[in-house]
């Protein structure tokens, strides 16, 4: 389960702090690095807890936004391989 599904999940049912039981979040079996995994909490805790992103209004926002979860370098995923 992804750390945005936890925290929208503890939102719903009024865990506001549940997000501090997660571990791991894909550090073990799926060898996230702990640097990406903490860089994809922060950003799920920004978007539902503080609200402080708009969805993204394109495909080119939402893409370069994803990219930036698991690495620095961004580019036009429909333009560049």
């Amino acid at each position: 389960m992804s750390m945005l599904k936890i925290v929208l999940t503890a939102v719903d049912i009024g865990l506001t702090n549940a997000w501090q039981q997660a571990s791991g979040l894909g550090t073990g079996v799926g060898r996230v690095r702990p640097d990406i995994c903490a860089t994809q909490v922060r950003a799920a805790i920004d978007d539902v807890l503080l609200k402080t992103n708009d969805f993204p209004e394109t495909w080119y926002d939402a893409q370069m936004r994803h990219q930036l979860l698991y690495r620095q370098r961004v580019t036009d995923l429909q333009r560049e391989l």
